[in-house]
């Protein structure tokens, strides 16, 4: 298959340093990723912070794929590679799970070069903002927004205060149906179908009190019900969960903490916030190395009551819409209490085989999936990373400082020179540092980019100005945090005061949800006063 490409500007990354064809992504998968019986799990972190890693995740970026002239995914497997927009991943005689020889693969869809007025280097889209501005609640564009809002500024709900229906998935209990939302993902698994049941929820919450107090139209009291919500999204962005993903010195070295008064005033106009390829393509997956093997309901009792593959509910929405949502509590109560897996090399077997299948029914293995998206769209390899970031390159296997004995020995067996390490695979193998969940390169790509984000968004909750809040508006925004957001939109009584960490008598304890604050919307009275 990979000898009919020739190097172009079209083709993808193919070959090594030393000008061999790198290890088939299946290969790299099966030697270093593959997760042993135990997998350890990270001590402070729940599943929350995972499932909230993907909404943000969709915020952020969608990288649409090819497909068939019919509309239907392209069928790349068996082809001679006459087709471009294939690059199917090969599969080695006696792999353990896969009984075919290859794993369908369909290439991003590029942008025209230089509006196709001229032959360039072939670059994929980002077909959503790249701003924490919650499209993946009200859509990044015209139709989709109008299609998801209600009447009186409110965004549209179905029965049980679900969201609406439409979309893809599959669906195989009567009374089920594919949920619609900002963006056409959100069938992917239940905890983000759960996320984006709370936030719309949320914005019909603020809804009518804004439309109490300021006496704005309606037109007006949704756009600044959205503006809060983004706000919202911002700060527990950058307030509850970088603060767990990246480390102190990190985060202050970047400005990513939050100020607990006043406004910021460092918006660069010079900054480019675009969400960068290799964030796209292989940092922000982080994530899929903390996958679980299972998720569960917990009864109001804080036991388990149900517990599900997390294979056999991917793109089926069950969990969360029937019996009109009344197991969203419990899932959520899950989500809190149990912890995650840290981000290591071990990705559960259970998305790397023929049982765990995309949104078409296609079998596929995550991990193998990204390192070959991340060669489809031409990116450098983990050293060329490291060197960017200032961090020391590995001349040799054994100049890996970031990884243990054993991922240098597994990356040794797999590769022929550090130089070939795909970035994905070299950066979630890193071994965390200075209380960051993930490795030194995914935390200075992750925070850079972050970083970009927040300078360069004209829009910035924390801004002065007239794209801001007035002071004491900003103020009460800053009162509210998601285990506030989870209370108020899902009817808990309880929660621990940190939503990202596992409960801690001492550390993180549960409290009463009237005790946490919420907004006062009487700040958005009519006044005169900009403070």
């Amino acid at each position: 298959m990979q000898d009919t490409y020739i190097l172009s500007f079209n083709s993808p990354k193919q070959r090594g340093k030393n000008g061999g064809y790198l290890p088939s992504p299946r290969k790299v998968s099966n030697k270093v990723l593959a997760a042993d019986p135990i997998t350890p799990s990270e001590m402070k972190g729940n599943l929350l912070l995972f499932a909230f890693g993907q909404f943000i995740d969709h915020d952020l970026t969608f990288t649409p794929v090819g497909i068939g002239e019919d509309g239907n995914p392209l069928k790349c497997c068996g082809k001679d590679g006459s087709d471009s927009e294939c690059f199917p991943i090969k599969i080695d005689p006696g792999d353990p799970r896969f009984s075919s020889n290859c794993m369908e693969f369909t290439r991003s869809v590029p942008v025209p070069y230089n509006d196709g007025c001229s032959i360039g280097y072939r670059e994929q889209m980002n077909r959503v903002s790249s701003f924490i501005d919650g499209g993946m609640i009200y859509g990044d564009s015209i139709l989709f927004n109008e299609n998801l809002r209600g009447t009186l500024g409110c965004l549209r709900v179905s029965r049980g205060n679900l969201l609406p229906a439409g979309g893809m998935c599959h669906l195989n209990e009567t009374g089920d149906f594919c949920q619609l939302a900002g963006d056409e993902r959100v069938n992917e698994a239940p905890p983000l179908g759960c996320f984006q049941v709370v936030w719309v929820r949320l914005h019909n919450i603020i809804t009518p009190k804004i439309r109490y107090y300021s006496k704005m139209l309606s037109q007006n009291v949704y756009l600044e019900t959205k503006k809060i919500v983004g706000a919202l999204l911002q700060q527990v962005t950058y307030g509850e969960y970088l603060s767990l993903i990246l480390s102190k010195k990190t985060r202050k070295s970047l400005d990513l903490d939050l100020k607990p008064w006043g406004f910021w005033k460092k918006y660069d106009r010079n900054v480019n916030p675009t969400v960068k390829n290799v964030v796209a393509t292989s940092a922000l997956r982080y994530g899929h190395s903390q996958i679980p093997k299972h998720l569960g309901l917990k009864t109001k009792q804080f036991a388990v009551d149900k517990l599900f593959k997390t294979e056999d509910v991917l793109m089926n929405p069950h969990i969360v819409v029937t019996k009109n949502g009344e197991n969203l509590p419990g899932l959520t109560q899950f989500l809190l209490e149990t912890p995650a897996k840290k981000v290591d090399r071990q990705i559960e077997d259970g998305v790397r085989n023929e049982l765990f299948r995309d949104a078409n029914g296609t079998a596929f293995d995550l991990a193998a999936l990204n390192i070959q998206r991340g060669r489809d769209h031409g990116l450098p390899g983990y050293n060329a990373w490291r060197k960017w970031c200032k961090l020391p390159e590995a001349r040799t296997f054994s100049c890996l400082y970031s990884h243990d004995p054993d991922v240098r020995k597994r990356l040794e067996n797999t590769y022929d020179h550090p130089d070939d390490i795909d970035v994905f695979v070299g950066g979630v193998t890193e071994t965390p540092r200075d209380g960051a969940l993930v490795g030194p390169l995914f935390e200075c790509l992750l925070g850079h980019q972050f970083r970009d984000l927040k300078q360069g968004d004209r829009y910035w909750y924390e801004t002065i100005g007239v794209e801001g809040f007035k002071y004491k508006q900003l103020q009460e925004i800053r009162k509210v945090s998601l285990s506030k957001i989870l209370c108020e939109t899902l009817g808990l009584k309880k929660i621990q005061k940190n939503a990202f960490l596992v409960p801690d008598y001492k550390t993180n304890p549960i409290v009463s949800c009237s005790s946490l604050p919420f907004i006062d919307f009487s700040k958005w009275a009519p006044q005169r006063s900009y403070w």
